[in-house]
């Protein structure tokens, strides 16, 4: 997460993060330790306000921001249920770095006996049985909880062990999700990130001329790269496993409807 004067940033992985951490880089001051930089310093001696950020836990959740930090707006970025699979299937962290996901080569060998080479359809089908580090048993299989929801419960919600396993239809139907959110949370979504994030800026106090470059920019890879232009995930998806998602991440396209496409 990035912790700035005027908001923190958390960084749901596969999200856009890279994109928001390069524009908050260009915009703020980065404080090393927990003394400002000397060029911050030396620009406060002369009077002008020097906005800085910190950097700590890149993939930190809402709960471990630091006391200091909390009761700022929450910046945080979403994407498509759809496509996120998509984007964590290519960018293959699950093949490469498989103690990320406590061992999961050898538990998923026990079920696939072709992994690592899985199709993406073999890939929905690991990661929701897999990659959850919180359980809920309250549907039947077809219908349970899936891991894009997991995962998010776990980002940005209060108390993400104690809500996650009590979702249940009744839960959903009332909308009570909406209550276990942390206050003050600001949406950007990935398909829309220039744009969102510009807005957002805009709130906290930076003029419109200090945020043209982010309409202008392109896309912001990790080190490890993207996904090729064609790689669209539309394709990925058959209509029943399509279906499949959309039951599984119902909870997701009830907050963020425009997902549902």
């Amino acid at each position: 997460m990035l912790l700035t004067d005027d908001f923190v940033y958390v960084h749901m992985p596969k999200t856009g993060g890279t994109f928001v951490t390069e524009v908050i880089n260009r915009l703020y001051e980065r404080e090393t330790g927990e003394s400002e930089s000397l060029l911050a310093h030396a620009r406060s001696l002369f009077g002008k306000k020097v906005r800085t950020y910190v950097e700590m836990r890149k993939h930190g959740t809402c709960s471990q921001i630091p006391r200091s930090h909390r009761g700022k707006m929450i910046l945080a970025t979403v994407r498509n249920p759809y496509d996120r699979y998509v984007s964590e299937y290519e960018f293959g962290w699950w093949r490469t770095h498989p103690d990320a996901w406590n061992g999961i080569a050898e538990r998923a060998g026990s079920i696939f006996s072709n992994y690592p080479d899985l199709s993406f359809e073999e890939f929905v089908q690991m990661a929701n049985t897999l990659f959850p580090l919180l359980d809920n048993s309250n549907f039947v299989p077809e219908r349970r909880i899936g891991y894009q929801t997991e995962i998010f419960v776990r980002y940005f919600m209060k108390d993400p062990a104690h809500v996650f396993p009590h979702i249940d239809q009744e839960y959903l139907r009332l909308r009570r999700y909406k209550e276990d959110l942390f206050d003050k949370l600001y949406f950007v979504q990935t398909g829309s990130l220039n744009q969102d994030l510009h807005n957002f800026l805009e709130q906290v106090g930076f003029g419109k001329d200090h945020l043209s470059f982010i309409l202008e920019m392109g896309r912001v890879y990790p080190p490890e790269g993207g996904r090729k232009s064609d790689q669209s995930w539309e394709k990925y998806y058959t209509p029943d496993l399509k279906r499949e998602v959309r039951t599984k991440e119902r909870l997701l396209f009830e907050l963020f409807p425009e997902f549902d496409i």
